[in-house]
C-alpha cells in the first residue's frame, strides 16, 4: 500500500476531517470539479497512487486551483494543520515563480489548459522527489518511517476489539501516535525545505519547461478540434469529462501529437489559400464562361497553377468558368469528398493525411457543407458522414487512429462517392481524390463515371503523391490532376480553395 493511502486510512479510522487539505483558497465546488478531473484521468490517478509523497492528491488539487482560480490566494500557515506545511512550500514558490506570473492569465478560467499544466507539473514534482530520495538518505529513512508507523497504526486498528491483544501489544496511546507522526511529518518537512534550498532551481527549470508542454498540448488539441466560428476554441463546447480523456489521449498517443501539428499547419494554410483567393462578396450563381478574374471559380484558380499556358489561352478566348452576377451566398455548397488512398504504401503519410483531412473539415464545417471521408485500399474503408464539418473528438481519434495498409483499387471508392453524391442530394459536389499509386479500371466504368460526373455537376480533383511515373490512370476520370511529394508540397494546397 503506498504512503498516501496509509495516510488516508489513519484519517479515517481516527475521524480526521479529509474533506479539505487544500493550502489554497479552494471552495467546496472547485474540488468537487478536481475530483472529477480525477476520476477521469488514468494518469492522474497513477500519480496519484504510486507516490510517496506526503498529501501528494491535495497538492494536485492546489496546483490545478492555483492556475485555475483567478484569484488564487494561499492560506495562512497558522489556519493549516502542521502536516501541510509542504504543500505549503510547494505552493507558495509556484504561487511566488515566474512560472506562475507567466502563465496564469492563459491559464485562469481555462479548465483544459490547467489540466494540462497539472499533469505535466505533478509528474515533475514526483520526478524531483523520487530523485531526492535517491540522494537523501535522511529524506528517505524518514518517508520509510512514516510508511511503517502508519501500516502498524493500521494493523492494531484491526484488533481493537479484541482486549486480550491489546493489552499484550505494547503499542502507543493514541496521543503519543499522533505526536510519533507530528514529529514524522514535520521531520519530513525540514528535509524537504533542505533539499528545495539545495535543489529548487532545478526543479523550477522542470515546472517550466512543464508549462510549456502543457501549452503546446493544449493548442494542439485545440489544432485537431478547431475554432467555432466566433473564433473560440471548440474546446469550450466539449464536457469536462470529455476534455480530460481527449489530453489523455493525446498525451499518451504520439501519432496524434503529429496528426495534430500537420492539422494545424495545413488550418493556418487554407486559412490564407482562401483569405487570397476569396471572390468579392463570396458570391456564387449560376456559372458561366468569360474572362472576368474576379468571378472566376476557385477550380479554375487551381488550373492556373497546374498549366499557365492553357489558362491563358482560355482566358483570351473567354472561356474561363466564373460566376454569374446574381447568385447566393456561397454557404450551403455541396458536399466536400476526401476519398484518401490508405494503401501499404501511404503509410509514411498517414499523419499528414489525417492533417490534411482535418483542415478540409474545418472548411466544410465554415461553409456549414458536409464532408464525407472515403478510405481505401484493395477495399473499401468505412465511410465516414460529418454533417457540414461537425466532428465529435470520439469521432476525430478514431479516424486519426485508423490505417488499412493493402493494396490498391480505384473502382471501389469511385463507386462509393457516386452513391454518396446521389445519396446526398447535392449536384456540386468537390471531391478530392489522393493515391500514391496506380489501378487498372475498365473503360466501361471510366465512361460510366464520366458520365455520372457531368449529370451530378462534381468535380474531381485528383492529388497524386510521390514518384508515380504517370498519372494516366487518374487522368482519366479527373477533372484536373496536380502531382507532389507530399501533403506539405505547395501545390497540394490549391485543394483548400474549392
Amino acid at each position: 500500500m503506498n504512503l498516501n493511502n496509509l495516510i488516508n486510512q489513519y484519517l479515517s479510522l481516527n475521524n480526521h476531517d479529509e474533506t479539505n487539505h487544500s493550502v489554497i483558497n479552494t471552495n467546496s465546488f472547485e474540488r468537487s470539479k478536481f475530483n472529477r478531473i480525477v476520476e477521469h484521468s488514468s494518469r492522474l490517478q497513477k500519480l496519484k497512487e504510486d507516490d510517496n509523497f506526503p498529501f501528494f492528491e491535495p497538492l494536485l488539487n492546489d496546483i490545478w486551483a492555483s492556475f485555475y482560480k483567478h484569484k488564487p490566494l494561499l492560506k495562512s500557515k497558522d489556519d493549516i494543520p502542521d502536516t501541510l506545511n509542504t504543500n505549503h512550500e510547494f505552493i507558495e514558490r509556484i504561487l511566488n515563480n515566474d512560472i506562475h506570473k507567466k502563465y496564469h492569465s492563459s491559464t485562469q478560467g481555462d479548465e483544459t489548459l490547467s489540466i494540462f499544466g497539472t499533469l505535466e507539473m505533478g509528474e515533475q514534482v514526483i520526478n524531483w522527489f523520487n530523485e531526492q530520495l535517491d540522494t537523501n538518505k535522511p529524506l528517505n529513512d524518514k518517508i520509510e518511517k512514516l510508511k511503517d508507523t502508519l501500516s502498524n497504526h493500521h494493523e492494531n486498528k484491526d484488533y481493537e476489539a479484541d482486549e486480550a491483544m491489546i493489552e499484550a501489544d505494547n503499542t502507543k496511546s493514541p496521543n503519543q501516535q499522533k505526536e510519533t507522526l507530528n514529529e514524522l511529518f514535520n521531520d519530513i518537512h525540514q528535509e524537504m525545505l533542505s533539499s528545495l534550498d539545495e535543489n529548487g532551481y532545478e526543479l523550477d527549470q522542470s515546472l517550466d519547461k512543464a508549462m510549456n508542454e502543457a501549452k503546446n498540448m493544449n493548442d494542439q488539441l485545440t489544432d485537431l478540434l478547431g475554432h467555432s466560428r466566433t473564433g473560440e476554441s471548440e474546446l469550450t463546447n466539449v464536457p469536462l469529462d470529455d476534455r480530460v480523456q481527449l489530453a489523455e489521449t493525446l498525451v499518451n498517443n504520439p501519432n496524434m501529437k503529429r496528426i495534430a501539428e500537420w492539422a494545424g499547419k495545413f488550418k493556418r494554410i487554407a486559412r490564407n489559400k482562401r483569405k487570397s483567393n476569396s471572390l468579392e462578396g463570396n458570391i456564387r450563381g449560376k456559372v458561366k464562361t468569360g474572362n472576368n478574374l474576379s468571378k472566376i471559380l476557385p477550380v479554375e484558380r487551381i488550373k492556373y497553377e497546374i498549366n499557365k499556358e492553357d489558362f491563358v489561352d482560355r482566358f483570351n478566348k473567354k472561356q474561363l468558368i466564373q460566376y454569374g452576377n446574381k447568385g447566393k451566398n456561397i454557404m450551403g455548397k455541396g458536399s466536400i469528398i476526401f476519398v484518401i488512398d490508405q494503401s501499404g504504401s501511404m503509410e509514411f503519410l498517414d499523419e499528414q493525411s489525417k492533417g490534411f483531412a482535418l483542415a478540409l473539415m474545418s472548411i466544410a464545417k465554415k461553409q456549414k457543407r458536409n464532408f464525407i471521408y472515403i478510405p481505401f485500399s484493395h477495399y473499401l474503408g468505412k465511410v465516414q458522414y460529418f454533417t457540414k464539418g461537425q466532428i465529435k473528438p470520439t469521432q476525430m481519434f478514431k479516424l486519426a487512429c485508423e490505417f488499412m495498409y493493402g493494396g490498391t483499387n480505384f473502382t471501389l471508392p469511385l463507386e462509393e462517392t457516386l452513391k454518396v453524391i446521389q445519396k446526398d442530394n447535392y449536384d456540386d459536389a468537390d471531391v478530392i481524390f489522393v493515391t500514391d499509386g496506380e489501378d487498372y479500371m475498365s473503360n466501361d466504368f471510366i465512361n460510366t463515371f464520366n458520365k455520372m460526373k457531368a449529370e451530378l455537376k462534381f468535380s474531381l480533383l485528383s492529388i497524386v503523391i510521390g514518384k508515380v511515373s504517370s498519372t494516366k490512370h487518374v487522368d482519366d476520370f479527373s477533372d484536373w490532376v496536380i502531382k507532389v511529394t507530399s501533403f506539405d508540397d505547395e501545390k497540394a494546397f490549391n485543394a483548400f480553395i474549392i
